[in-house]
């Protein structure tokens, strides 16, 4: 650069002045560097995007899990009713008992909840109806039985809870 940037009025009075070729460079510095601000903002935006997708479907993946350790013990329940169980095979289930805990839990420390309805009422959003069934006495919506948990993240809903639901019919 020919001259030097001017940093008080002295400089001014002296006769530095910053020619044209400079101050075009300078421009030209400014537009480039907000430009690439510009670009690596998209770049970071896209990037935690993709962070949260792969990370629903790591929560779905370990969801998934759980569900299958659900159907276990709900299996295993019936087979006590009609009779004992062996030792080795408590032995397992206790095992199994464990892992599930231990997935619920990282889950959970991952900000992962399951859907709650303390008002035992359907909710849109939060609720697949898979069914509906007439019950006297209930009201519309009213969940009857949950076939599948819902999940909820920090980030919003990871899957809806699939319910059965009264619908009585009105005349």
């Amino acid at each position: 650069m020919e001259g030097k940037l001017l940093t008080n009025s002295d400089d001014r009075d002296q006769g530095s002045t910053i020619d044209e070729n400079e101050m075009n460079h300078i421009e030209e510095y400014i537009v480039s560097s907000i430009r690439e601000i510009d670009e690596l903002k998209s770049a970071l935006k896209k990037e935690k995007e993709l962070s949260k997708e792969i990370k629903i479907k790591i929560f779905l993946n370990y969801i998934e899990l759980l569900d299958a350790f659900k159907r276990i013990f709900k299996n295993i329940e019936e087979k006590k009713k009609e009779n004992e169980l062996d030792k080795q095979t408590k032995i397992w289930i206790g095992n199994f008992r464990s892992i599930m805990n231990r997935v619920e839990r990282i889950l959970r420390e991952s900000g992962v909840s399951v859907i709650e309805t303390p008002d035992g009422k359907a909710v849109p959003g939060l609720h697949t109806v898979i069914e509906t069934r007439e019950v006297e006495g209930l009201s519309d919506d009213a969940i009857l039985e949950e076939i599948e948990s819902g999940y909820m993240w920090v980030e919003g809903i990871i899957r809806k809870s699939s319910v059965i639901v009264v619908k009585n019919s009105k005349f």
